[in-house]
Formats: C-alpha cells, sequence, structure tokens
C-alpha cells in the first residue's frame, strides 16, 4: 500500500519461496504488478494463483482487466466469471460492456448496461454510454431520449449535448442542432 513495489515483491518472493502453492501470494504479486501497468507479468502471476485454486473473486476482474488493457481475448470470459460470484459488480460491468462494445457486441453492451440502470437508473454517465451504443447501431431516436435523460440528470456536463446535437444533426433536426449548441456555449464560452 506503500508503492514501495521493490520491496513487495521482495517479500512476495520469499513468501512464494516458503510455500509456493499458496494462491494468495501470486494474487498479490499479480495486483503488484498491475498497478505497475506489467500486465503480462499480471497475468502470469494471476493464473498462477488460479492454478492453485485460488477463491478470490477480485482476481478475476483483475485479470479481466490485465487482458482488456493489452488486447488480449480473455478479459469477457474473467468478467463472466466474476459477475456469476457477483452479479452486481457494478464496475466489472461496466468493464465487461466496454469489451463487448470494442468486439461490436452492441446487444451485449446494451444487456450489461440494462443491469447497470437497474442497479443505479441515475447515473448519467451509463445513460450516456447507452445512447451512444443506440448511435452506433443507428437508432437515433432512442439515443436521444438517452442522451436527453443524461442531460437531465447531469446539465452541467456538456458531453450529454455535445452527443445529442451529433444525433440532431445527422436526423436533420438543425433547429435542435441550434439550441443544444446555444445550451453548450452557455455552459463553456470557450467550446
Amino acid at each position: 500500500c506503500l508503492n514501495n513495489y521493490e520491496q513487495a515483491h521482495l517479500f512476495l518472493k520469499e513468501a512464494i519461496d516458503l510455500n509456493p502453492k499458496r494462491p494468495v501470494a501470486y494474487f498479490i504479486c499479480g495486483e503488484i504488478f498491475f498497478r505497475q501497468n506489467k500486465y503480462d507479468e499480471a497475468i502470469d502471476n494471476l493464473k498462477k494463483s488460479l492454478k492453485y485454486k485460488s477463491k478470490i473473486n477480485n482476481l478475476y476482474i483483475l485479470l479481466g482487466n490485465s487482458y482488456l488493457l493489452i488486447n488480449y481475448n480473455g478479459d469477457i470470459e474473467n468478467y463472466n466469471i466474476a459477475l456469476k460470484n457477483d452479479p452486481n459488480n457494478y464496475l466489472c460491468l461496466k468493464n465487461c460492456a466496454y469489451s463487448y462494445e470494442k468486439e461490436g457486441d452492441y446487444l451485449s453492451t446494451l444487456n450489461l448496461l440494462d443491469k447497470l440502470l437497474n442497479i443505479n437508473k441515475e447515473d448519467s454517465l451509463v445513460l450516456c454510454y447507452y445512447g451512444e451504443i443506440l448511435y452506433n447501431m443507428t437508432q437515433y431516436r432512442k439515443a436521444i431520449s438517452y442522451f436527453t435523460k443524461a442531460y437531465t440528470i447531469d446539465p452541467e456536463n456538456i458531453h450529454n449535448l455535445n452527443r445529442r446535437a451529433i444525433t440532431y444533426y445527422i436526423i436533420k433536426e438543425y433547429d435542435k442542432v441550434l439550441s443544444d449548441l446555444d445550451k453548450i456555449i452557455q455552459l463553456d464560452p470557450l467550446n
């Protein structure tokens, strides 16, 4: 916790040498490598922790995050394992949704965003993200409704207005585009 990674690795190496089949030492080692942005090393240690029958649910989330950050396959699989054990893990649901979007699987993305909205229907970021996925699916009217909900909850966030203005532009509702752009300029005159 003191970010003294070198010393932490020395103690973990000693712990592993004393009991090489203890999964928690590998998990902590993987977590430290993750904090150091050394994702390949994190994956290696997290896999060793699994090999020795670790029962730490966060291990799957950390493993999924490591795969996600180095663009290897395996992130969704690990997120889904973690979600079986903790189906309402908000961060895991968000990361899994992003992984599905990255693969172009918009229906699975929307399914996870629905779960997030069931947990917190007032999350303006999730509402905007939902709108962006609908926009990618060319469901512009539905996208506008989600951007509007996000804007209603967080009227200071100009990103919601920007996305809605772009969507209005696509469907050629130029008066609404100008209205949103005026609001954006009022909120941020340098935009």
